[in-house]
Order: C-alpha cells, then sequence, then structure tokens
C-alpha cells in the first residue's frame, strides 16, 4: 500500500483507534527510553555511579531537546 506524498505524519503515528497506522516514533521513544534508564539507575543506590555519570545532567539535556 502506497501513501500518498502530501499525507500527514500524525496519521503515522496515531493510534489504530482514533484510525491511525499506530507506528512508535524511535526519535521520540529514544528520549523516552533514556530517561527511564537514568531514572532506574538514579535509584539503584549504586555508590560508584555518580563519580562514572552525571544522570541528572543527562535527564536534563534530554528534556531540553
Amino acid at each position: 500500500m502506497l501513501l500518498p506524498p502530501d499525507t500527514p505524519n500524525a496519521v503515522l503515528y496515531t493510534s489504530k483507534k482514533h484510525k491511525g497506522f499506530g507506528l512508535i516514533c524511535a526519535e521520540w521513544e529514544a528520549y523516552l527510553q533514556t530517561i527511564g534508564i537514568c531514572s532506574k539507575l538514579k535509584t539503584s543506590f549504586n555508590p560508584v555511579l555518580p563519580h562514572v555519570r552525571d544522570l541528572e545532567g543527562e535527564i536534563n539535556i534530554i528534556g531540553k531537546r
């Protein structure tokens, strides 16, 4: 099935319930996954982790995009 060239992106990412294709936007998902991983690591209480990564800084950088 070919889509017309003027098909809006919203149709691709809208859920099937609302007559869209229900695709996952990989660009958005990458940001969400990184925030989720950083949040989970912050609660791990690993004493070495703060010296290796700035988790709060990573979350803030992603939040500004």
